[in-house]
């Protein structure tokens, strides 16, 4: 599954910036992975088991909040820039390699959605519009979330 999924990242990473192409791109990529069946794992039940602990956010927490510490502790990931999809994916899976199919989705729902995440829109997310919030122009946004 892995290959159909980096392929159709690459193909939504090369789509035109048009709103109405990006659209119709996710649109047949999202059917496409109904079609193959391709679905999420198994939500991971235990949180036991061996991770390897990032010590630069252990000391980043003990400074800013350190009672985080006495419940949790932050596992590392590989830093190839899909970071955050590999830490959900571990978070939710127990194991990282969801995380392309993690980003292909995102990527996806972001594509059909165009209303409620560009941020120069009236309807989108109101964390969007804050405006202390720096959000990329749409069509750069779904080009960084499509990137392999």
């Amino acid at each position: 599954m892995r290959p159909f999924i980096e392929a159709s990242l690459r193909r939504l990473h090369n789509t035109s910036g048009t709103v109405d192409d990006i659209n119709d791109a996710c649109a047949l990529e999202q059917s496409k992975l109904h079609r193959l069946g391709c679905r999420l794992p198994a939500t991971y039940s235990s949180h036991s088991g061996t991770h390897r602990v990032c010590p630069r956010s252990v000391k980043l927490i003990r400074r800013c909040e350190p009672s985080l510490l006495k419940t949790a502790i932050p596992a590392a990931t590989i830093g190839d820039g899909n970071c955050l999809y590999r830490a959900f994916s571990r978070a939710v899976y127990g194991y990282e390699d969801a995380h392309l199919l993690l980003r292909l989705l995102a990527a996806i729902e972001v594509g059909l959605h165009p209303d409620t995440y560009d941020a120069t829109r009236a309807t989108s997310h109101e964390l969007l519009r804050n405006p202390l919030i720096v959000s990329p122009p749409y069509a750069d946004l779904f080009h960084e979330l499509s990137i392999i």
